[in-house]
């Protein structure tokens, strides 16, 4: 490569790197503040994806301290995605105890009757054409409350906000612990949801699943997919895969418990 062709390449590196440096460290502080857009702390995840992108390629255009600088800002959105979520492992729970589910919107909700006696089977009206199912079981002498949730047809904002409210009186409302899974249609770093582990004290037993409608692995989706718990209750195994017909992938969850 000759002497002109050089420089123009490291000039456009140098662009690149510079602009990318100016838009990462913009994105990575608004996500602290709330007069930002919340669409930026919904794309949170992205941006961390987007941050170990452009770490990785001025690795390979020898720019380490570009390198060092997209470090650190990798560091700040790290520990801001996993002071709400799980990155890359489940919470594990070692437990001799263990209940099964199974999460598929389309079909009605149900526990095989080896998991556990059913104690009690309801349906809770959240908002007005939006209901939870909700099977309360005994297993091995620990009664759950067990709820399903997809709120991922809520499209407005301020309905999804009020049906997760609502989520929160009623978990809040139970004598007994609360195990709540499914599409949330939001991730768990938004202000509602973070009010929402906030007031009922559950916290989120599995790794970031990028499980949507139609597609079992989409990275251009904001993680929706949770599973919420108290402490005493964690995740030996989860699965996501689509069963034969299906539209959305059948999410197979083994819980521990103690």
């Amino acid at each position: 490569m000759g002497y002109l062709s050089q420089r123009k390449k490291n000039q456009r590196e140098e662009s690149f790197l510079k602009i990318s440096a100016i838009v990462l460290t913009f994105l990575s502080v608004s996500v602290f503040f709330p007069i930002f857009p919340e669409s930026l702390q919904n794309g949170l995840f992205h941006i961390y994806l987007a941050n170990i992108v452009v770490l990785l390629l001025a690795v390979c255009f020898s720019r380490y301290g570009y390198a060092v600088f997209f470090a650190l800002i990798l560091i700040v959105n790290y520990f801001h995605v996993s002071a709400y979520a799980n990155v890359f492992v489940n919470s594990k729970l070692a437990s001799e105890h263990s209940l099964k589910i199974s999460y598929i919107p389309e079909k009605p909700f149900d526990i095989e009757a080896s998991e556990g006696m059913l104690l009690k089977r309801r349906r809770v009206q959240i908002t007005k054409g939006v209901e939870v199912p909700v099977i309360t079981i005994d297993k091995a002498g620990h009664i759950f409350n067990i709820l399903r949730v997809d709120f991922s047809s809520i499209k407005k904002s301020d309905q999804k906000e009020k049906a997760i409210k609502q989520l929160s009186s009623f978990i809040s409302s139970q004598d007994d612990p609360v195990i709540v899974f499914g599409d949330f249609g939001e991730p768990v770093w938004s202000n509602t949801m973070r009010k929402f582990l906030s007031d009922t004290n559950l916290q989120v037993k599995n790794r970031v699943l990028l499980t949507q409608k139609g597609n079992r692995f989409d990275v251009f989706s904001a993680p929706s997919f949770y599973v919420l718990a108290f402490p005493n209750v964690g995740i030996n195994r989860l699965e996501a895969d689509f069963a034969n017909g299906e539209n959305y992938p059948l999410v197979n969850v083994e819980l521990g418990f103690f």
